[in-house]
């Protein structure tokens, strides 16, 4: 029972990533283009576009956050705020791009208030 999966809320998630794959894949695909521009460029740090890998470091938490959700685990203080960081960072930097990734948004906001805010059913792992 310590690890099952609550399935309204991997609907949730489900539907929520089939919306927004479009967007995460195109940005998985660019980042992946300027990577390879880099290491053409001799993999300088110097040379590296940093802010291209934003995007991706805030996917990453959004995963984390949704599986954690999914299992009803919360996700430690500090890599809230850092996925919470990244993310913002993300949706200013590329704007043009976070009209197609708002229900992400919106979801993201919604496990941050998730966790931390307790609940009646505490979940296991505080």
């Amino acid at each position: 029972m310590k690890n099952q999966i609550h399935s309204k809320r991997f609907a949730v998630f489900f539907a929520i990533f089939l919306v927004t794959a479009w967007p995460l894949l195109f940005s998985m695909v660019f980042i992946a283009a300027v990577l390879a521009g880099w290491i053409e460029k001799g993999l300088r740090l110097d040379n590296l576009e940093w802010p291209i890998l934003f995007p991706a470091i805030a996917w990453f938490f959004w995963i984390r956050f949704s599986v954690k959700w999914i299992y009803n685990r919360y996700v430690h203080p500090g890599a809230l705020l850092v996925g919470f960081v990244f993310g913002i960072i993300s949706v200013v930097l590329f704007s043009h791009g976070a009209l197609t990734v708002l229900p992400a948004i919106i979801f993201a906001c919604y496990l941050c208030y998730w966790n931390l805010i307790p609940s009646d059913s505490e979940p296991t792992d505080r």
